[in-house]
């Protein structure tokens, strides 16, 4: 029974290695599954039925049904407001309702969803007219690298927010990578610390950046997230308010000691955090299995 992990080619540069460690770990439950990615559409890409479609790119295109197909959307937007409401900007608030948009556009096509942030996915699966289950996205383990060229490593979109951070930390003399052109992992592997700055003040937790960062032993300097310490209960991820964060990766590049302590706690952090990533992802298939509604559960995953 064919399986397919179609992503967006515009969403690989910051979630490659998380997409490659869902390839491998759908390939161990369900075999083969083959990848593919889409410019626009899932359309562009030729599939065999039965099959289930699994689809990574909240920017994708509306896609035709095929017959004898079920697709499953990975979710990995923040779509509900979470935690205090306080703790978003009116900004913030468009940012979320503008990803509510695209996942709505996306439901009539859908049979299921699987999503990325513990803390959103109960409040899904009651809201969604689909199946919804939980997964932990994670990385591939990374070699550890023994050289460091940069100080900081934030990759992502830029706008006046995270440009403000950045420029205190040069101000400081602290040196950057650059902010994209490599994939995540790529960039942190050579940095002495990754940096997670929201685009809007929420309190949205990102779970790729900080679990790619880990992977490459790398720790990571946070903006306050809600759900951060069910998820990451370790020395190596520092919260910080967004005034303090140019301070305390000043502190932190001026204890060597310390810092080899918490590049080491980073990589074990990973390796136990990459056991629960493959073990939720198992569950989620399982339950997906056990829902009634959608065919594709008795006949594309049994």
């Amino acid at each position: 029974m064919p399986h397919y992990l179609i992503a967006h080619e515009g969403s690989l540069p910051y979630i490659r290695s998380v997409t490659r460690f869902l390839h491998d770990t759908l390939s161990d439950q369900l075999g083969d599954v083959t990848f593919a990615t889409a410019a626009r559409t899932i359309d562009e890409v030729a599939t065999a039925a039965p099959a289930t479609v699994f689809i990574i790119g909240e920017r994708l295109d509306p896609f035709t049904r095929r017959p004898g197909h079920g697709y499953v959307y990975f979710n990995f937007s923040v779509v509900a407001r979470l935690g205090s409401p306080f703790a978003t900007s009116l900004k913030g608030l468009k940012q979320i309702r503008g990803k509510q948009k695209l996942l709505r556009a996306k439901l009539p096509l859908i049979d299921a969803v699987l999503d990325y942030y513990p803390a959103q996915t109960p409040r899904l699966a009651r809201q969604l007219p689909v199946p919804t289950a939980g997964f932990l996205p994670c990385s591939e383990p990374q070699p550890q690298p023994l050289t460091r060229t940069y100080d900081i490593a934030f990759v992502g979109g830029l706008n006046p927010r995270r440009q403000q951070v950045l420029d205190a930390l040069t101000a400081r003399g602290i040196s950057l990578s650059p902010t994209s052109g490599a994939d995540l992992e790529t960039l942190t592997a050579q940095s002495r610390l990754a940096l997670n700055v929201h685009t809007h003040r929420t309190n949205h937790l990102e779970i790729p950046r900080i679990i790619g960062a880990l992977s490459t032993g790398t720790p990571v300097i946070t903006e306050p997230s809600y759900g951060l310490k069910h998820l990451f209960d370790t020395p190596a991820v520092i919260e910080a308010d967004l005034p303090d964060i140019p301070a305390t990766a000043a502190a932190l590049l001026a204890d060597p000691g310390r810092l080899a302590a918490l590049s080491a706690e980073a990589a074990a952090h990973f390796t136990a955090y990459h056991r629960r990533a493959t073990d939720s992802l198992s569950a989620a298939l399982a339950q997906l299995q056990r829902a009634s509604a959608p065919q594709y559960a008795q006949q594309t995953l049994a």
